[in-house]
């Protein structure tokens, strides 16, 4: 239920991979390919160069197509988990909620916008660190170069295709919620009327421990033909970072 499917990546074409010229164009030769009727090569991905990803030609026909689309991970957890911590020690008190998943996966949607957007909009940071050639503006280089990278140029069969780019782990382990009290001794405050006087300080989502690295593990479902129920989940479209909460208070019986 609800599994993803997709291309299969197999890191990116480089500038050592071998080439052929043909009606002038630089087409690489170390990927699959088929012959047509003139018994001549015609490759997967013709019109690939350095920089693009190479996609797996899983059934071997040299076409890449639906065909080729594999398992890529299901947004189902293999388990989820919460657990409380409770301790009391003299005039101090300790309350601490975990919860979290383990072994789902989600589709990043967010990287389509933040790595290939279109206009003048904002990128996540770690689209700087895509690979790049030297852009040399009126004997200036204005853009430097950066082949030493995984992460593919800006081109649309690169960010545009599903494909495991976007299936990230969700795994994660989350700090829900914290209160740390002091209740006042009974001695001073029993003089005047008071039973129990106890002040805390507190915090939700203080942090979460993951691998994911969009906003936030914790996908609601994405829309997918107006579903947004169980054939949508772990499909992040964006949103809002979880926020922190932090509180203070007191508790006063009488």
């Amino acid at each position: 239920m609800s599994e993803f499917w997709g291309f299969e990546t197999d890191g990116l074409f480089r500038e050592s991979d071998p080439t052929i010229e043909r009606n002038d164009r630089t087409i690489i030769t170390n990927q699959p390919f088929r012959l047509n009727d003139d018994g001549e090569a015609v490759y997967m991905q013709s019109r690939a160069i350095p920089g693009d990803y190479r996609f797996v030609d899983q059934n071997g026909d040299g076409i890449l197509d639906d065909e080729d689309r594999v398992f890529l991970g299901s947004p189902l957890p293999k388990f989820t988990f919460g657990f409380t911590i409770n301790l009391e020690y003299k005039v101090l008190d300790l309350v601490a909620f975990f919860n979290g998943t383990y072994g789902n996966k989600i589709f990043n949607g967010t990287k389509q916008y933040l790595y290939y957007s279109q206009g003048y909009g904002n990128r996540l940071e770690a689209f700087a660190d895509r690979y790049k050639d030297e852009v040399i503006k009126d004997g200036v280089v204005v853009v430097q170069a950066n082949h030493d990278t995984d992460i593919a140029r800006f081109n649309a069969d690169n960010y545009t295709k599903n494909s495991d780019f976007f299936i990230e782990d969700g795994s994660h382990i989350r700090l829900r919620s914290l209160q740390l009290g002091f209740t006042i001794p009974r001695s001073f405050t029993s003089r005047n009327g008071i039973d129990r006087f106890r002040v805390y300080v507190g915090a939700r989502n203080l942090f979460t421990l993951t691998k994911y690295t969009g906003y936030d593990p914790v996908v609601s479902g994405g829309s997918t033909s107006g579903d947004n129920g169980t054939m949508a989940q772990g499909i992040d479209i964006g949103g809002y970072p979880t926020t922190k909460m932090f509180l203070a208070g007191i508790n006063l019986d009488f």
